[in-house]
């Protein structure tokens, strides 16, 4: 088996070498790839991933020649991997690599086909800088659970790792943004696939700018809320 970890990145010049570095010290017991897509940076953040893979062969870039936005950034990624398991991890060290070799046991032993890293688990922590996008997050992520049972108090949390045949089985991706990671979730909990959450201690980012749209993104949470009431 193969492991694909997908690595969507835009001007992330200050954290992305220290990502990179961070998976090299994790020791992933499984053969894996890296998979990073640029998504037409324009600063350094480009450079810094091929001296990287000058001396790691596992990392593999893929470059835009414009903007897309983070979830059709990803989606590139997907089609790209070679792995039979994915894992998404941001590139602003937010996410703990140390999670992946859990993530994968989980996955492995327990036969699970998502394993959702979750900032709201007994156990999780996740503070926001920005306090009203702490109270929506958590407060969004809750409804979700109760409304459509799905085993995880963190559906939009991005850090998760899944078979890749759960992308077979699901079908197209709509989301182009931030609700990738919610609309994968949602659909394989609709087909049933087997689900859990492990708790992550999640790091709002120190360095850079975030890329999140309030209204844009919050407009497109709305829409797969929507989503999960329908098909509960």
């Amino acid at each position: 088996m193969i492991l694909s970890i997908v690595i969507s990145v835009f001007n992330e010049e200050k954290s992305i070498a220290k990502v990179l570095s961070d998976l090299k010290q994790c020791h992933i017991p499984m053969e894996h790839e890296i998979v990073v897509i640029d998504d037409c940076s324009n600063d350094s953040t480009r450079d810094i991933v091929l001296n990287e893979l000058e001396n790691n062969k596992k990392i593999r870039l893929i470059s835009s020649d414009n903007k897309h936005g983070l979830g059709k950034a990803l989606k590139r990624g997907f089609e790209a991997s070679k792995g039979d398991i994915i894992v998404v991890l941001t590139g602003d060290l937010s996410d703990d690599t140390n999670d992946i070799p859990i993530m994968l046991k989980k996955i492995c032993d327990e036969e699970y086909d998502i394993i959702c890293a979750s900032r709201y688990a007994k156990g999780g922590i996740g503070k926001q800088a920005n306090l009203i996008k702490g109270f929506f997050s958590k407060s969004f992520n809750r409804i979700i659970c109760v409304l459509t049972k799905i085993p995880t108090l963190d559906s939009t949390n991005s850090y998760k790792m899944f078979r890749k045949k759960v992308l077979k089985d699901i079908g197209l991706l709509e989301s182009n943004y931030y609700t990738l990671g919610l609309e994968l979730l949602l659909k394989a909990h609709k087909k049933r696939f087997k689900i859990t959450e492990m708790p992550t201690i999640w790091r709002d980012r120190k360095d850079g700018k975030s890329h999140f749209m309030f209204l844009r993104d919050s407009f497109q949470y709305f829409r797969w809320f929507m989503f999960a009431i329908v098909n509960k």
